[in-house]
């Protein structure tokens, strides 16, 4: 019973030829485990950092200040597990580069009864050899669990990013930022999980380039009773096998999705956004989406939203070419009573058999995130038959 304090500050290097880095366990029992780290420059040869902070009654306090590089020949560049129960998992991480055999940054924060605080700031590279960049596991039981994460280039053999966050119940959110690159050689270059069970769950991600074999961005926002927000900015360039996948869900709820789209250019699909409220629709679901620069598809569609609840906006400022024969088209309920509303900028253009499509159906498959075989084509051409803004020709 009581706190524990631990407070390190290396301002040499550390360089380990048989083993980790370093090694920290701090633990507390009925009280608050506060742990302080302040390192330059780790070079080791079976993992940088491994790092374990828990707390079976109290807080957890970690903060990790790395201004230099960490360099693992093998195993991950930081493997991090951060606990609290009956109380607040607070995590704040500062890092420069990281090189890595496996993942860059292992990462997981939890709290039970109490909230879940996580901040992550690389100021420089991550390169994963052969694992992830970032995995980052959060989550909180009977709290709020909010996890924030700014990067400038990510290099992974296998995904670029990866971010699986809940609270049950409570309130989930998950902010990212990256500046740079991201590329993945494997596997998906972003993925963000997001899952509230009784609350809100907000997923708020910015991006610049993504390059992936797989897909570029994947995006899985659910609210069991509550709000699901998905918000995607991509100032740069998404490229790969497929671009985008937007996911946005809820029961008792409503389910808000917001993109913001430079260019994509893949070999299938290029741009997928899917909305489906289960029950007690509250009457706030909407899709608001607009592509800025070219969106290309060689051999899938261009843009493709399906709903069976929300509101829909999509707006097209340049490009979009499907190479399955569709370059846009929206698919809902027929029975819905929302509105799927098409805005051609200045400069657009369409390419592709059908150029706009709405297509609705008396049945929505969530099992299969699209509109059941007994959907039929309300329209084709130009514009297709959703509302079509005035100022669109």
């Amino acid at each position: 019973m009581g706190n524990v304090l631990f407070n390190l500050d290396v301002s040499g290097n550390i360089k380990s030829e048989n083993d980790a880095g370093m090694y920290i366990n701090s633990y507390a029992y009925q009280g608050d485990a506060k742990t302080s780290i302040k390192l330059n420059n780790v070079t080791a040869l079976y993992g940088g950092l491994y790092l374990n902070t828990s707390v079976t009654v109290g807080d957890v306090l970690f903060n990790l200040d790395v201004s230099g590089s960490i360099d693992s020949e093998n195993g991950a560049g930081i493997s991090m597990y951060s606990s609290a129960s009956q109380g607040n998992a607070m995590t704040s991480i500062r890092l420069n580069n990281v090189t890595a055999f496996y993942d860059g940054l292992y990462l997981y924060t939890n709290s039970q009864m109490g909230n879940a605080l996580f901040n992550l700031d690389v100021s420089g590279n991550i390169e994963s050899e052969n694992g992830t960049g970032i995995n980052l596991y959060g989550g909180a039981s009977e709290g709020n669990s909010s996890l924030s994460v700014k990067a400038n280039n990510i290099s992974a053999g296998y995904r670029g990013l990866y971010i699986n966050n809940y609270s049950y119940p409570g309130q989930t959110l998950t902010a990212v930022t990256v500046t740079g690159d991201i590329i993945a050689n494997v596997d998906e270059g972003v993925v963000i999980e997001t899952t509230a069970y009784s609350g809100d769950a907000t997923a708020i991600i910015n991006v610049n380039n993504v390059r992936s074999t797989v897909k570029g961005i994947r995006m899985d926002t659910y609210a069991e009773t509550g709000l699901s927000t998905t918000d995607l900015t991509v100032v740069g360039q998404i490229s790969g096998a497929e671009g985008i996948d937007l996911e946005g869900n809820a029961d008792n709820g409503s389910a808000i999705i917001i993109a913001d789209v430079n260019q994509v250019a893949t070999d299938n699909n290029a741009v997928h956004i899917s909305s489906y409220l289960f029950s007690g629709d509250t009457g706030l679901s909407t899709i608001d989406a607009i592509t800025r620069g070219a969106i290309v598809s060689q051999q899938g569609y261009g843009i493709r939203i399906e709903t069976n609840t929300a509101e829909t906006y999509l707006t097209v400022a340049g490009l979009v070419h499907g190479g399955d024969g569709s370059a846009v088209g929206l698919y809902r309920l027929d029975n819905a009573q929302k509105s799927a509303t098409l805005e051609l900028q200045p400069g657009y253009v369409l390419e592709g058999t059908t150029q706009a499509l709405v297509n609705e159906s008396n049945y929505f498959d969530p099992e299969y995130g699209h509109a059941g075989p007994a959907e039929q084509p309300s329209g084709t051409g130009r514009s297709g038959p959703g509302r079509v803004r005035p100022d669109a020709y």
